[in-house]
């Protein structure tokens, strides 16, 4: 009982971040309409399929950040990709009649 009460007091306050942050988001969406930019066509096509543009949004700008951090940070490690085929390569190389 006692652990019931805690989650239900997590879920409100989570409940509340998500509602202001989606009331944030389309208060800048009412922002950039009013300045000419059809951000609604967006919001729309999600909303109409019955997926929250709001959760769209998040979750393609996780993706580019996750996609820029694993390009910043890639040092030139060999990849398995990389290495068979050079290994493929050498197989063919090896088949032909050409000495290496």
């Amino acid at each position: 009982m006692f652990f019931g009460c805690w989650l239900a007091l997590i879920t409100e306050k989570l409940a509340e971040i998500y509602t202001k942050a989606e009331d944030k988001y389309f208060d800048a969406l009412d922002f950039l309409d009013a300045k000419g930019l059809p951000v609604y066509a967006y919001s729309d096509f999600f909303e109409n399929k019955g997926v929250p543009s709001f959760v769209v949004t998040i979750a393609i700008i996780v993706a580019i950040l996750i996609l820029l951090t694993v390009i910043l940070t890639y040092k030139g490690g060999d990849f398995r990709i990389k290495r068979f085929t050079k290994r493929l390569w050498r197989k063919s190389i090896s088949w032909s009649s050409v000495d290496y």
